[in-house]
């Protein structure tokens, strides 16, 4: 009984979902979902990354201006990734942790109170 067969088909299971990169037409389809003026994040191919609104949208190509003010030019084939951003700031994730540590604190003293009468 020899290895290679199944190697050769994980190796292919593995190339094959490697590959998961979005084609033109994909990236079309997914930046005509998102309502104009959406705020989104792009990932170019280049690996760079910008956060910004739908500008404009036309069959080659898609705007987006980014929180600077600045639009930039996107073609369709040089994009990456495009997804909403999420609207949870660093303030509020902030918030929560501080929140959510008095709260573990104010526990802690409690118990520890009930503990010792």
């Amino acid at each position: 009984m020899t290895v290679r067969a199944p190697v050769a088909g994980i190796l292919a299971f593995v190339l094959a979902a490697g590959s998961s990169l979005a084609s033109e037409g994909d990236i079309r389809a997914a930046v005509a979902r998102i309502k104009p003026g959406t705020r989104i994040d792009v990932q170019a191919m280049d690996g760079s990354k910008t956060r910004g609104y739908i500008a404009v949208t036309n069959d080659t190509e898609v705007q987006v201006r980014g929180d600077d003010g600045a639009v930039r030019t996107f073609r369709y084939d040089q994009i990456k990734r495009v997804r909403p951003a999420t609207h949870t700031s660093r303030f509020a994730w902030i918030a929560v942790g501080v929140i959510s540590a008095g709260i573990a604190i104010v526990v802690a003293v409690v118990l520890i109170e009930r503990h010792n009468e």
